[in-house]
């Protein structure tokens, strides 16, 4: 042994004789190792060691791979950031878009409504004025259907839930003529209306 080796097994062996754990890097090997002392749990003092040997590569391989595993982490919260804010902008512009939608809705005279036939679907201010209603939710309360308000009339021809054994919308779509509609409001205020799709 070398005087400089044999001084470092000294010092080595005093620390761990101090029952303290500790880590040194040898240059020489590129090691990096941790010594860990056993103490004797009745007298105190140290009975044995355990002693764990790292190569500086192996630490170097490892910080690198930890370095590729973080920004990757970070790619993927970008993507997942960007597609989050482009789905909130999405859903923005679409509420903006539904919100003029109502407003142009709202500000025709005509009673307008949308429906699939079975369920009204949105409704001008208009229609829910004449029929009394505050919102189409307060519609929904009472009603699925705008076809539960048709009246029937003998004599007339006006239009009702079912027409010739199909719904009153594939009768308007299929005669391609308008048909008129009786109704009554919450009021009691009864009105004739034509009906164009």
């Amino acid at each position: 042994f070398t005087t400089e080796l044999s001084s470092e097994l000294a010092m080595i062996g005093n620390e761990l004789l101090k029952g303290k754990s500790f880590i040194k890097y040898f240059k020489e090997t590129g090691d990096l190792v941790s010594f860990i002392p056993i103490k004797n749990k009745i007298s105190g003092s140290v009975v044995a060691s355990i002693i764990i040997m790292t190569n500086s590569a192996y630490i170097k391989n490892q910080l690198f791979n930890a370095k590729i595993n973080i920004l990757i982490s970070i790619i993927l919260l970008a993507i997942v950031f960007l597609f989050t804010y482009r789905e909130i902008i999405s859903r923005h512009e679409a509420e903006n878009l539904a919100h003029h939608s109502k407003q142009i809705l709202d500000s025709q005279e005509s009673l307008i409504f949308i429906t699939n036939g079975k369920k009204m679907l949105e409704a001008n201010r208009a229609l829910l004025d004449y029929l009394g209603y505050q919102s189409l939710d307060d519609f929904f309360k009472e009603h699925d259907c705008i076809c539960d308000l048709f009246e029937d009339e003998p004599g007339k021809n006006y239009l009702q839930a079912e027409m010739g054994g199909e719904s009153w919308i594939s009768y308007i779509i299929a005669t391609d003529i308008s048909s008129k509609v009786k109704i009554t409001n919450t009021k009691g205020k009864t009105k004739v209306f034509k009906v164009d799709h």
